[in-house]
């Protein structure tokens, strides 16, 4: 009888960690607040951040940086910050100076064209070094707003962080994770999710990574002006060899299925940013599920979603054929 009993439980625990639905709001009201911090160490560096904070959690906040691709800027993914926010993270989405949309609009005004002004900004190795900077010292000054007298003091849980990006924000969630020589990496960083992020083949260090990682692409994510195509995303996450990593390659989602197609960059009608716009919604709706989820199991410990991110009917079934889901857990 106890065998039974025993047996009914883990079965009914199985069939409620499938019936959670990731991609569904969460029980929490959100606000947003604009904050603007300067970093002084760096020649009083602005870095604006929009935060997406749970209303009335009593909770310590688990924390998740966003950073925003080319020409984009806080305002952008909101999507993604409110959705993770509901579920009581505090998500908080950094403006990077440079590569903002912002700065592509004053090099256009100054002359250039569109695509060249994206491609200075892409290839300017400053920009390579500020974001991953623009991360650590924003979660500098969340772990002095912990402290007494401000209104997050106590709130933060310090210990479980969390990094996501797009395209050029993919690169600096993957710089904050150890990609590269590692000087950029930030070890306060628990888990990275990697949304479209360029990666050239002869891009060094992947083998360095060891916290966890969520890459997501899509069958129509080539762009080469920003440093990879879909073959080159998918030989950069095998070579991520020491870590526990998932990817999902979404069908027929191009480049821009992340953002929804509001940034800067999806006016050019560049290759891997043509797909219908009107999936999106769809395409975003699996990008919440995975990602929350994700960071349920990799900040949260929460067992449940580290059982639905492996089974067959967890979110392989989820995803049905709108992507191929790989899972690699050492």
């Amino acid at each position: 009888m106890r065998n039974a009993t025993l047996i009914y439980a883990i079965l009914c625990a199985s069939v409620c960690a499938f019936a959670q639905d990731y991609s569904a709001p969460g029980e929490f009201h959100v606000t947003v607040t604009d904050r603007s911090w300067t970093d002084a160490a760096r020649q009083d560096r602005d870095v604006p951040v929009r935060m997406y904070m749970p209303k009335d959690d009593p909770a310590r906040l688990s924390i998740v940086i966003f950073s925003h691709g080319l020409g984009g800027s806080r305002e952008g993914y909101a999507y993604f910050g409110q959705h993770m926010a509901s579920h009581g993270y505090l998500c908080v989405h950094v403006q990077h100076h440079g590569s903002d949309g912002e700065s592509i609009r004053a090099s256009i005004q100054n002359g250039a064209t569109p695509a060249d002004a994206l491609r200075r900004a892409t290839m300017d190795p400053q920009n390579a070094t500020d974001r991953p900077k623009d991360v650590s010292f924003v979660l500098d000054q969340l772990a002095a707003m912990n402290k007494a007298g401000n209104d997050l003091a106590g709130r933060l849980d310090l210990d479980h962080i969390a990094i996501a990006g797009h395209s050029f924000g993919g690169f600096t969630a993957m710089a904050c994770a150890g990609q590269g020589d590692g000087k950029l990496r930030d070890r306060r960083i628990k888990s990275a999710i990697a949304m479209s992020a360029p990666a050239p083949m002869s891009a060094p260090g992947y083998a360095r990574i060891t916290i966890p990682v969520l890459d997501m692409t899509g069958t129509l994510d080539d762009s080469p002006m920003l440093g990879g195509t879909l073959d080159s995303r998918m030989n950069a996450f095998e070579r991520m060899t020491k870590n526990e990593r998932y990817r999902a390659i979404f069908t027929r989602g191009d480049h821009m299925i992340f953002s929804g197609g509001t940034e800067t960059l999806a006016a050019l009608h560049l290759a891997g940013m043509t797909g219908d716009r009107k999936l999106d919604p769809q395409f975003q709706a699996h990008i919440k599920a995975l990602s929350l989820a994700f960071l349920e199991h990799t900040l949260r410990q929460d067992k449940n979603a580290g059982t639905w991110l492996t089974a067959d009917d967890g979110a392989k079934a989820a995803l049905g054929d709108m992507a191929m889901w790989t899972v690699h857990r050492p």
